[in-house]
């Protein structure tokens, strides 16, 4: 592969950071993250009648260390309602709270149905190939050499 492409590639991620920032401002306190618990618990709701925390960990792909803590924060922000099964009490069922729900509707509903408009003129088999290479280059970057972490290396 030629170095040049490589380049383009690479300010086109930077570019795509920029669509990433310019997405709607988050409410004090919420990450990115936050709002993907939410959208995940929402959709995990319109498929099954109690969802358990250990549910949106593993639609997330994520340890449930990490699901209760960001569940626990979302409990702290009145975006989400946490209740022990009773019949085993190790087991949390979540739910969206009104504010949780108007957040979903909000940053994911609204701003995804309209960004989605604004992408009609791209094929969706170009979406898949930019989202399978996005992935690809990201792994690749779990790899960097020690010796690329350094941040003043141009001396």
């Amino acid at each position: 592969m030629e170095l040049a492409l490589t380049k383009r590639f690479l300010l086109a991620c930077q570019e795509a950071k920029t669509i990433v920032e310019r997405q709607p401002r988050l409410p004090q306190g919420m990450k990115p993250g936050h709002v993907r618990v939410l959208d995940t618990i929402h959709q995990l709701s319109q498929q099954q009648e109690q969802v358990r925390a250990g549910d949106v960990g593993r639609a997330m792909g994520i340890t449930r260390p990490s699901i209760t803590r960001l569940t626990h924060k979302l409990v702290e922000m009145g975006c989400v309602e946490q209740k022990q099964l009773e019949e085993d009490r190790r087991v949390f069922l979540v739910e969206l709270t009104a504010k949780g729900e108007k957040i979903y509707d909000y940053y994911v509903r609204q701003f995804h149905q309209w960004f989605n408009g604004q992408l009609v003129q791209v094929s969706p088999s170009d979406l898949e190939a930019a989202i399978r290479v996005i992935h690809q280059a990201a792994a690749v970057m779990e790899q960097v050499p020690e010796r690329f972490e350094q941040a003043e290396k141009g001396e």
